[in-house]
């Protein structure tokens, strides 16, 4: 309960609607509320970045949502849009042998260790095939994500029903659900690697576009 405690701070707006009500002329109502969006936005902020895998990614959300929630919010949460984890490289080298059988080393002649890029959800390494010598990009998912997406997902759900309940005017059960329905499919780099070729396909039939998509 912790989570939405923090990601519902409906004591912190109760408050504020009752000062709002005693404020002594329309600007300073105003301002009391913006006072109170700002800071239960930077609250919320710190929990989502504590959190981070898919609170980072629903967080992003929440900042291109201007045309629902208070430009105190949005704008607040921008910061994420470039600020997500890097797992370590000593976590990702397990991901390889779980799910390949293989060590690092016995597929790539040279694999840098630290990312060149990381969002929520995965991070890509510059590496060279020990097979071939092709210099490639690795994208990795965030090894933890297995273990905590279920739970992130069902907190979710619980955190945007909760938020429905004490303000009916912010519904954002339908993100819950997109994110129910979008995100497995996100952490699935098979579909990934189909929708790619099929991209790739495409363009080779039907454009002179000078776009290039590397083999999977």
């Amino acid at each position: 309960m912790l989570i939405v405690s923090h990601l519902v701070p409906h004591h912190s707006y109760r408050t504020a609607l009752k000062q709002k009500a005693q404020a002594s002329s329309p600007e300073d109502e105003a301002e009391m509320l913006r006072a109170c969006h700002k800071r239960c936005a930077e609250r919320t902020l710190r929990v989502l970045e504590k959190n981070g895998s898919i609170f980072i990614k629903l967080g992003q959300h929440l900042s291109s949502m201007g045309y629902l929630l208070p430009l105190e919010w949005t704008t607040t949460f921008i910061p994420l849009q470039d600020k997500c984890p890097v797992s370590s490289y000593e976590s990702i080298e397990e991901l390889f042998i779980s799910d390949t059988g293989h060590r690092i080393d016995e597929l790539f002649s040279s694999f840098d260790p630290n990312p060149i890029g990381a969002a929520s959800l995965a991070q890509v390494h510059i590496a060279t095939l020990k097979e071939t010598g092709q210099k490639v990009a690795v994208k990795v998912q965030h090894p933890a994500l297995a273990e905590w997406v279920p739970l992130d997902l069902a907190l979710t759900r619980m955190t945007f029903s909760t938020l429905k309940r004490f303000f009916p005017e912010y519904d954002l059960e339908w993100l819950s659900r997109e994110m129910d329905l979008s995100l497995p499919q996100e952490l699935d780099f098979r579909m990934e690697e189909k929708n790619a070729n099929r991209a790739r396909e495409h363009f080779r039939t039907h454009s002179k576009a000078p776009l290039v998509i590397p083999e999977g």
